[in-house]
């Protein structure tokens, strides 16, 4: 194994608490969940269009400040208007790792010239060569870099030097939407049940359905929708992330290959058979389920058992919440139809269902509704939503040397 990735499983121990254990994972997504106690604090009334509850802020109860918390910025989320047109890998100051996946490490970094935070993707040209991924990390930089949407997380500019590539990624210091669907200690919404009140549900559902329906305008599929890769701005609004998976051109073409997390995919790529961007309908409904329930609907320990389930097996909801929820039961279940040609079609079909009836979906674009979870920031560079690590001083990268297939020019 490359040492690189040795020393990767290494930090990851280190900087992450044990997330999704039962779940076989085929993604690449990187994050990081935070552990730290925290306490609940009213926020203010803000008008209601997704008849959410009063929003709730997190105190944190630690006496202690880190560096980055005193950093004197303005907690405003990075607009995409932003331009880094000519940065520099040298104007980036490393702060520290925000979390580590499959194909490589996010890093916190500084940009010197506008004192701004920034996340940085730092992937392994050996690593990409050594598991053939040269076209997955060349199309997410395609599909990524095109893309500017209030609930799509801003790609600015890719770079590269001799032995990495590096995506330069708006910082989203909200955390992960996992962190607040299963946290015990970082989340004041979830229900002791298990998953989040309804109007929380509605919110998260509302942005999610407006980033896949501009995904899908643009013509390309996902292909990767869970909540490790939904993270929350300063504001408390959910942004789509890792592109690694999207398909461009994919929403009118049959695509074959099986690729995202188990638990979220559709039975038409489980079986490896042609899917388009019904598969993200698929997805949608097993994150609504998630939301609901706190678990998805067909997870087994056992890879091949799971795979039966997704096929054949129906949709099944706890005793009760049926019959209490009956409008996101109906949608949730006309999502997760077995057949791509009996499911909804499209998100514009999502949104019409009466579930989503109350919703302003033009208040909703431009952030003037109330959010049901407002992350307490201390500055942009705050990082206490994630296992936060600071850089280790031992880490180190395989040297890539090229076979002359120059994949990587166009960072």
């Amino acid at each position: 194994m490359h040492i690189m990735m040795q020393r990767c499983v290494e930090l990851l121990k280190r900087v992450t608490s044990s997330r999704r254990s039962y779940k076989p994972e085929v993604s690449g997504s990187i994050s990081g969940v935070s552990t730290a106690s925290e306490t609940l604090e009213l926020d203010e009334k803000q008008p209601n269009d997704l008849d959410d509850p009063m929003p709730l802020k997190f105190v944190r109860d630690d006496s202690l400040e880190s560096e980055l918390d005193a950093v004197p910025e303005a907690c405003l989320p990075s607009p995409a208007t932003l331009a880094f047109e000519h940065v520099q890998l040298k104007d980036l100051e490393i702060l520290g790792i925000l979390g580590i996946g499959t194909y490589g490490v996010v890093k916190l970094a500084r940009h010197r010239p506008t004192g701004r935070a920034v996340a940085l993707k730092v992937i392994s040209k050996d690593y990409v060569v050594s598991m053939r991924q040269e076209k997955h990390i060349v199309r997410e930089r395609f599909v990524h870099l095109r893309l500017r949407h209030p609930f799509v997380t801003t790609l600015y500019q890719t770079l590269q030097d001799d032995n990495c590539v590096y995506l330069v990624l708006e910082y989203l210091p909200g955390g992960e939407l996992y962190t607040i669907v299963h946290s015990e200690t970082k989340s004041p919404i979830k229900l002791p049940t298990g998953g989040l009140p309804i109007s929380a549900v509605r919110f998260y559902a509302s942005c999610i359905v407006l980033a896949l329906e501009y995904l899908h305008a643009q013509g390309t599929i996902y292909r990767d929708l869970k909540l490790e890769n939904l993270v929350l701005d300063s504001l408390g609004y959910p942004k789509v992330l890792d592109f690694g998976f999207a398909k461009p051109d994919g929403v009118a073409a049959r695509n074959g290959t099986m690729c995202g997390s188990l638990d979220y995919m559709a039975p038409e790529i489980v079986s490896r058979n042609q899917h388009d961007h019904r598969a993200d309908v698929w997805s949608f409904g097993i994150l609504l389920y998630e939301l609901c329930i706190g678990t998805t609907p067909f997870t087994h320990p056992n890879k091949r058992e799971q795979m039966r389930c997704i096929n054949e097996e129906p949709v099944s909801f706890p005793n009760g919440f049926e019959e209490e929820n009956q409008a996101i039961c109906d949608l949730i279940v006309s999502c997760l139809a077995k057949n791509p040609n009996h499911r909804l079609s499209d998100m514009h079909q999502i949104k019409n269902h009466p579930f989503f009836k109350r919703v302003s979906w033009s208040k909703l674009l431009q952030k003037q509704v109330r959010v049901p979870f407002i992350p307490d920031l201390h500055g942009a560079f705050d990082t206490s939503r994630f296992d936060f690590a600071p850089e280790d001083p031992d880490e180190y990268i395989e040297p890539y040397e090229s076979d002359g297939d120059d994949w990587a020019k166009d960072f």
